[in-house]
Protein backbone atom coordinates (compact mmCIF):
# COMPACT_ATOMS: atom_id res chain seq x y z
CA UNK A 1 0.00 0.00 0.00
CA UNK A 2 1.22 3.34 -0.93
CA UNK A 3 2.14 5.35 2.09
CA UNK A 4 0.67 8.94 1.14
CA UNK A 5 -2.50 6.74 0.37
CA UNK A 6 -2.78 4.96 3.86
CA UNK A 7 -5.10 7.44 5.28
CA UNK A 8 -7.30 7.33 2.66
CA UNK A 9 -7.06 3.63 2.01
CA UNK A 10 -7.68 2.97 6.00
CA UNK A 11 -10.56 5.77 6.70
CA UNK A 12 -12.78 4.06 4.03
CA UNK A 13 -11.79 0.48 5.78
CA UNK A 14 -12.74 1.76 9.12
CA UNK A 15 -15.88 3.64 7.89
CA UNK A 16 -17.10 0.60 5.83
CA UNK A 17 -16.35 -1.75 8.50
CA UNK A 18 -18.43 0.65 11.04
CA UNK A 19 -21.29 0.62 8.57
CA UNK A 20 -21.46 4.48 8.66
CA UNK A 21 -22.02 6.08 5.46
CA UNK A 22 -20.41 9.76 4.87
CA UNK A 23 -22.93 11.89 6.06
CA UNK A 24 -23.46 9.71 9.30
CA UNK A 25 -19.34 10.03 10.00
CA UNK A 26 -19.75 14.07 8.87
CA UNK A 27 -22.65 14.40 11.48
CA UNK A 28 -20.73 12.80 14.03
CA UNK A 29 -17.36 14.69 13.21
CA UNK A 30 -18.53 18.05 12.31
CA UNK A 31 -16.53 17.36 8.98
CA UNK A 32 -18.43 18.28 5.58
CA UNK A 33 -19.38 14.93 3.37
CA UNK A 34 -17.29 16.81 0.65
CA UNK A 35 -14.34 17.03 2.51
CA UNK A 36 -14.89 13.37 4.00
CA UNK A 37 -14.71 12.40 0.46
CA UNK A 38 -11.66 14.38 -0.22
CA UNK A 39 -9.62 12.42 2.48
CA UNK A 40 -10.55 9.04 0.61
CA UNK A 41 -10.28 9.48 -2.86
CA UNK A 42 -7.31 7.07 -3.35
CA UNK A 43 -5.55 9.20 -6.21
CA UNK A 44 -3.98 12.71 -4.49
CA UNK A 45 -6.30 12.49 -1.60
CA UNK A 46 -6.44 15.59 0.54
CA UNK A 47 -4.50 15.53 4.25
CA UNK A 48 -6.78 16.51 6.96
CA UNK A 49 -5.54 18.63 9.85
CA UNK A 50 -4.60 16.86 13.52
CA UNK A 51 -7.96 18.02 14.86
CA UNK A 52 -9.97 16.32 12.17
CA UNK A 53 -7.71 12.93 11.81
CA UNK A 54 -8.87 12.84 15.75
CA UNK A 55 -12.48 13.31 15.44
CA UNK A 56 -12.31 10.88 12.39
CA UNK A 57 -10.24 8.44 14.96
CA UNK A 58 -12.91 9.39 17.70
CA UNK A 59 -16.06 8.41 15.94
CA UNK A 60 -15.04 5.37 13.97
CA UNK A 61 -13.37 4.13 17.34
CA UNK A 62 -9.93 3.46 15.63
CA UNK A 63 -6.66 4.38 16.98
CA UNK A 64 -4.51 7.38 15.49
CA UNK A 65 -1.61 5.02 14.54
CA UNK A 66 -3.86 2.49 12.73
CA UNK A 67 -5.31 5.15 10.90
CA UNK A 68 -2.27 6.96 9.96
CA UNK A 69 -0.46 3.75 9.47
CA UNK A 70 1.39 3.65 12.38
CA UNK A 71 0.08 -0.15 13.51
CA UNK A 72 -0.52 -2.39 11.64
CA UNK A 73 -4.05 -4.16 12.85
CA UNK A 74 -7.08 -2.57 14.25
CA UNK A 75 -7.11 -3.06 18.23
CA UNK A 76 -10.77 -4.23 18.50
CA UNK A 77 -12.55 -4.73 21.29
CA UNK A 78 -13.95 -8.35 21.78
CA UNK A 79 -16.11 -10.12 24.16
CA UNK A 80 -14.53 -12.44 26.94
CA UNK A 81 -15.36 -15.72 26.78
CA UNK A 82 -16.43 -17.29 29.68
CA UNK A 83 -13.84 -19.62 29.58
CA UNK A 84 -11.14 -16.70 29.79
CA UNK A 85 -12.89 -15.57 32.84
CA UNK A 86 -12.43 -18.62 34.41
CA UNK A 87 -8.63 -19.99 33.46
CA UNK A 88 -7.62 -16.22 35.33
CA UNK A 89 -9.51 -17.13 38.10
CA UNK A 90 -7.95 -20.17 38.77
CA UNK A 91 -4.72 -18.40 37.72
CA UNK A 92 -5.33 -16.13 40.62
CA UNK A 93 -6.52 -18.32 43.29
CA UNK A 94 -3.23 -19.88 42.69
CA UNK A 95 -1.11 -17.09 43.71
CA UNK A 96 0.04 -16.79 47.78
CA UNK A 97 -2.17 -14.25 49.22
CA UNK A 98 -5.24 -14.62 47.47
CA UNK A 99 -7.87 -16.78 48.92
CA UNK A 100 -11.84 -17.69 48.09
CA UNK A 101 -14.18 -17.81 51.03
CA UNK A 102 -18.07 -18.56 50.50
CA UNK A 103 -20.46 -18.48 53.16
CA UNK A 104 -24.56 -17.51 53.04
CA UNK A 105 -25.82 -14.28 52.22
CA UNK A 106 -26.85 -12.97 56.11
CA UNK A 107 -30.18 -11.43 54.72
CA UNK A 108 -31.67 -14.66 51.78
CA UNK A 109 -29.04 -16.72 52.79
CA UNK A 110 -27.75 -17.39 49.58
CA UNK A 111 -24.47 -18.39 48.32
CA UNK A 112 -22.25 -15.80 48.55
CA UNK A 113 -18.22 -16.07 47.33
CA UNK A 114 -15.79 -13.63 47.58
CA UNK A 115 -11.92 -13.88 46.59
CA UNK A 116 -9.98 -11.96 49.36
CA UNK A 117 -6.44 -10.27 48.65
CA UNK A 118 -3.87 -10.32 51.26
CA UNK A 119 -1.23 -8.99 48.74
CA UNK A 120 -0.34 -5.38 49.20
CA UNK A 121 1.33 -5.48 45.32
CA UNK A 122 -2.43 -6.88 44.09
CA UNK A 123 -4.28 -4.38 46.28
CA UNK A 124 -2.36 -1.77 45.12
CA UNK A 125 -2.73 -2.52 41.59
CA UNK A 126 -6.68 -2.86 41.76
CA UNK A 127 -6.35 0.64 43.43
CA UNK A 128 -4.37 2.40 40.70
CA UNK A 129 -6.58 0.81 38.41
CA UNK A 130 -10.24 1.58 40.04
CA UNK A 131 -9.18 4.96 39.94
CA UNK A 132 -9.25 5.45 36.15
CA UNK A 133 -11.98 2.72 35.65
CA UNK A 134 -14.63 5.42 35.26
CA UNK A 135 -12.15 7.12 32.59
CA UNK A 136 -11.37 3.86 30.79
CA UNK A 137 -15.26 2.52 30.35
CA UNK A 138 -16.14 5.97 29.47
CA UNK A 139 -17.19 5.47 25.15
CA UNK A 140 -17.07 9.28 24.59
CA UNK A 141 -13.39 9.54 25.25
CA UNK A 142 -10.46 8.19 22.11
CA UNK A 143 -9.95 5.40 23.01
CA UNK A 144 -5.78 5.89 22.32
CA UNK A 145 -6.02 7.96 25.49
CA UNK A 146 -7.67 5.22 27.41
CA UNK A 147 -5.29 2.27 26.30
CA UNK A 148 -2.23 5.29 27.01
CA UNK A 149 -4.01 5.76 30.57
CA UNK A 150 -3.96 1.50 31.14
CA UNK A 151 -0.66 1.14 29.82
CA UNK A 152 0.74 3.72 32.06
CA UNK A 153 -0.44 1.49 35.29
CA UNK A 154 0.08 -1.37 33.91
CA UNK A 155 3.70 -0.43 33.46
CA UNK A 156 4.27 0.96 37.27
CA UNK A 157 3.51 -2.61 38.35
CA UNK A 158 5.66 -4.03 35.44
CA UNK A 159 8.45 -5.21 37.57
CA UNK A 160 6.47 -7.93 39.63
CA UNK A 161 5.80 -11.14 38.89
CA UNK A 162 4.74 -14.80 39.92
CA UNK A 163 7.25 -16.52 41.15
CA UNK A 164 6.51 -20.87 40.18
CA UNK A 165 8.24 -22.08 43.41
CA UNK A 166 6.04 -20.64 45.90
CA UNK A 167 3.60 -18.89 43.96
CA UNK A 168 4.55 -15.58 45.61
CA UNK A 169 4.58 -12.12 44.38
CA UNK A 170 8.39 -11.02 44.30
CA UNK A 171 10.00 -7.85 41.84
CA UNK A 172 12.60 -7.99 39.38
CA UNK A 173 15.76 -9.11 40.67
CA UNK A 174 13.92 -11.31 43.30
CA UNK A 175 15.46 -8.89 46.20
CA UNK A 176 11.48 -7.38 46.86
CA UNK A 177 9.15 -9.79 48.04
CA UNK A 178 5.72 -8.80 48.43
CA UNK A 179 4.10 -8.21 52.05
CA UNK A 180 1.02 -10.68 52.31
CA UNK A 181 -1.22 -10.47 54.95
CA UNK A 182 -2.44 -13.61 56.08
CA UNK A 183 -5.90 -12.47 57.04
CA UNK A 184 -5.78 -13.21 60.81
CA UNK A 185 -6.02 -9.76 61.49
CA UNK A 186 -8.80 -8.82 59.61
CA UNK A 187 -12.07 -7.91 61.22
CA UNK A 188 -14.15 -10.45 59.32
Amino acid sequence: MDEKNIFAVRMKEARQKADISQAELSRRTGIAPATLSSYEVTENPKNPTLDKVIAIAKALDVSLDWLCGLENEIKEDKDIGFDEVMKALSLLLSVNGVKFETTESPTKGDPYSAIMIYSNTMNNFLCEYYRISDFVNDTEYPQYLKDGLKKAVFEKFNKYYIESESNSICADGGNEWDYINDGSDVPF
